[in-house]
């Protein structure tokens, strides 16, 4: 058995090293594998924000292994529309045994994950094992409401599209549960991702059984509200972990992918693709940017800008807008300055964060050095 850097931090987490015997033991390690330096995590550049996506491409393979089998599942389940469904099988089911079998779907991908994260300590497979969570636990919350509300199928209601937003916010309530459940076993930092786009999702389909709109205010400001929200949580985690060494540190660069798109959203999606405004579009870039800077967050720009690349994309294949080259001009504008910073990001930050006052504030930022 080989012991992992994450496992050191982990260690000193949970106070079973201290961080002195924990760096101590990353000394003893680099000094017998020939490495000058002991504080460097050679998998990746020193001065990028760490997280662990994919462990290896054996990580890769199970995570696929592990999507075939919740999608096989999922066919032969009474809820599948397919083969069980064909032959009569799902209709015959009393619903609590349908629901029994779903509950024991459900368990079950906790069971695999105490040997995929627990034990194998594999972020990519516990990261679909965690949407195939979410899925079931949608079905199993949906299903236990209709069985307790027992809708009437040959009512209107049953027929209306009140019902099917109802249904997809019940759906949404679930996964949000069982991703909840999910995170709180296991500690998966990419678990909060998904956590919190299933919370966004109830929260918008809740909204859409009132009849909102989606580009409405009432929408906007709940969704930018909810953008703010990951926002100063993953500023949290990230201020609790300056240097960026434990798992508070992942759990903000996800939480700052939810973040960036939601807040773009709110500030673009009130008649942008009606009346298009590419200064404000670029607004909203150089605003990401500056904040991404800030909190020398890569991920939190990287998400804005694909939420913003695919306003645009919308934008430029709509044939009731005419787009003359302003649009690409404002394309080449963005795309030039990601690259500046993409390639003196660190020169950038320091000079920035140099013009900030003295402060509470500014220590709190990541150090530019």
């Amino acid at each position: 058995m080989t012991i992992e850097r994450i496992d050191l931090t982990l260690a000193v987490e949970q106070g079973i090293v201290s961080e002195h015997q924990a760096e101590r033991l990353r000394e003893l390690a680099s000094a017998r594998s020939g490495d000058s330096d002991s504080t460097v995590d050679y998998s990746q550049d020193p001065r990028d924000e760490p997280f662990r996506f994919m462990k290896g491409f054996g990580d890769l393979f199970i995570a696929l292994a592990t999507i075939i089998l919740s999608v096989g599942l999922w066919t032969l389940s009474p809820e599948s529309y397919f083969s069980l469904g064909d032959i009569g099988l799902s209709t015959k089911m009393n619903p609590p045994v349908r629901l029994a079998i779903v509950l024991i779907l459900l368990v079950g991908h906790f069971v695999i994950g105490e040997t995929l994260i627990r034990r194998r300590r594999l972020p990519l497979a516990g990261m679909a094992l965690c949407l195939g969570t979410a899925f079931w636990g949608a079905k199993l919350f949906y299903g236990l409401v209709d069985e307790i509300v027992a809708w009437d199928s040959s009512s209107t209601f049953y027929l209306s599209d009140e019902y099917f937003s109802l249904m997809w916010f019940l759906k949404a309530c679930g996964a949000a549960i069982a991703s909840a459940v999910f995170y709180l076993r296991y500690r998966l930092p990419s678990g909060l991702f998904i956590l919190a786009l299933f919370l966004v999702a109830a929260g918008a389909a809740y909204l859409n059984t009132k009849g909102v709109d989606w580009s409405s205010l009432t929408s906007r400001i709940f969704i930018g509200g909810s953008g703010l929200l990951a926002f100063l949580i993953a500023t949290g985690f990230d201020v609790s972990d300056r240097q960026r060494r434990f798992r508070r540190s992942e759990c903000a660069f996800w939480l700052h992918l939810v973040a960036a798109p939601l807040m773009s959203h709110a500030i673009l999606s009130y008649g942008f693709l009606d009346s298009p405004s590419l200064i404000l579009l670029i607004a909203v870039f150089v605003g990401l940017s500056s904040v991404s800077l800030l909190i020398d967050r890569r991920s939190f720009l990287v998400s804005g800008m694909i939420y913003m690349g695919i306003a645009l994309g919308t934008l430029l294949t709509r044939s009731e807008i005419v787009v003359d080259q302003k649009a690409a001009l404002t394309v080449c504008i963005v795309g030039a300055i990601a690259l500046a910073l993409g390639l003196g990001w660190e020169l950038v930050r320091r000079r920035l964060v140099a013009l900030i006052p003295d402060g509470r504030f500014k220590r709190l930022l990541p150090d530019p050095a």
